[in-house]
């Protein structure tokens, strides 16, 4: 939705290259170098989103990110997870 000059985003998901969706439990069926790699990718769709509903050229700022880490008990490495995302709208932005 958006709001004057500020485009609110939700509900983002880590789909891959090839199409399929980036599945499973970090510190289970990932490691963290793989739910990184998730990560970028849902950080890739919404810059896909912010494209088509500004265009990149438009984007003067990302006020927040907030992410859910699907992870097993006492893991405690979210926010490198989240990283992949955040990092990426660094390198772009």
């Amino acid at each position: 939705s958006r709001a004057g000059d500020i485009l609110y985003l939700a509900g983002h998901i880590p789909v891959q290259t090839d199409g399929t969706l980036a599945t499973g439990v970090v510190g289970r069926d990932l490691d963290d170098a793989a739910a990184n790699a998730a990560a970028r990718q849902c950080g890739l769709s919404i810059i896909r989103t912010l494209q088509d509903a500004v265009g990149l050229e438009n984007v003067v700022q990302i006020h927040k990110l907030t992410a859910f880490v699907a992870c097993v008990d006492g893991y405690e490495s979210q926010p490198a997870v989240v990283n992949g995302c955040s990092d990426l709208f660094f390198d772009i932005f």
